[in-house]
């Protein structure tokens, strides 16, 4: 939790806000959309990906087999671009979820977020 300090209603604040993730162990440092393209730093992961309630999903390796990924970018616009096109029937569907996937299967996952917060 991304509270300002430990105590209930700050605890309680920065859940509201959705300043949030769950882990079995890895660690999100950092997660920035600059346009279309999602920023990321984690721990040591295997690989990352992004999942979607649309047709668009993503995932990073590290560029050399045997190493560990620890920052990326990915490029989100396919999935802007889905979310535009949006029909009534899947406008719930327009959210994203980062996924850090640990070299020993352990995982760190946001909350969804939604198109129209971003």
């Amino acid at each position: 939790v991304g509270a300002e300090k430990l105590a209930y209603d700050s605890v309680i604040e920065a859940l509201e806000k959705g300043d949030f993730y769950a882990s079995t162990g890895p660690e999100i440092y950092d997660l920035t959309l600059e346009g279309t393209n999602l920023r990321f730093r984690c721990s040591d992961a295997a690989f990352v990906t992004v999942e979607t309630g649309l047709r668009f999903a993503a995932k990073v390796r590290p560029v050399a087999p045997g190493k560990l990924l620890r920052s990326g970018d990915i490029d989100m616009k396919k999935w802007f671009d889905f979310c535009k096109e949006c029909t009534p029937e899947t406008e719930n569907r327009k959210w994203f979820r980062f996924i850090v996937h640990g070299p020993h299967g352990e995982y760190a996952t946001t909350r969804a977020f939604f198109f129209d917060e971003l």
